[in-house]
């Protein structure tokens, strides 16, 4: 495990034995825009496990569900299907990477001021050769990561999860992890006046 420290984040990457397999946790990124797509059959079923099996850890460590908001899950889908169409153009380190948290600070920007989002963080991991176990596999790589695991099991409030899945059985997954604003009626009228 590489583990890397950078003046206005943080993030990790793993690659494990088991299966061909890459991760990221991150804080604010460049920007990007890519068209969105709705999730196939398969890609919902991967997403609503994954949703299943990050809640269930939760639970394990003594947090509150998440609740899934579909604002989230696009920005999600939207940022793995870039992931998937961009497979191999990213570099970390140096070394060719399929996945990267390239547009995180749009993504950010997006749930905070257009959906109402106040602390945003995400995770991203890319997974072969896992079989229909993908959903469990990229929990264990996220709760074996620090960054990851902080993720799971901080005290947010709401999620948005994203898969993607190439021809070659390449799974791409993001999930956003939120909490919403809490405001006071002068907040709210505060805001309106600035638009």
């Amino acid at each position: 495990m590489i583990i890397a420290r950078m003046a206005t984040s943080v993030f990790t990457i793993a690659t494990t034995a088991l299966g061909m397999s890459v991760l990221m946790s991150c804080a604010p990124r460049p920007t990007t825009k890519v068209p969105m797509s709705a999730p196939n059959k398969a890609e919902s079923s991967l997403e609503e496990n994954l949703y299943r099996e990050v809640n269930a850890y939760r639970r394990q460590h003594g947090r509150n569900n998440l609740q899934r908001n579909p604002k989230l899950d696009g920005l999600a889908r939207q940022h793995s299907d870039f992931l998937l169409n961009n497979r191999g153009k990213s570099s970390v380190f140096g070394a060719k990477s399929d996945i990267s948290h390239y547009g995180f600070e749009s993504r950010s920007f997006a749930a905070q001021r257009l959906y109402n989002m106040d602390q945003v963080s995400e995770n991203v991991a890319s997974a072969k050769g896992c079989g229909s176990n993908v959903a469990s596999y990229v929990v264990g790589l996220w709760e074996n990561s620090q960054s990851h695991e902080y993720n799971m099991r901080t005290l947010w409030t709401q999620t948005g999860v994203g898969v993607a899945v190439d021809d070659d059985g390449t799974v791409f997954v993001t999930e956003i992890f939120a909490t919403p604003k809490v405001q006071s009626h002068m907040g709210m009228v505060n805001e309106l006046r600035m638009h």
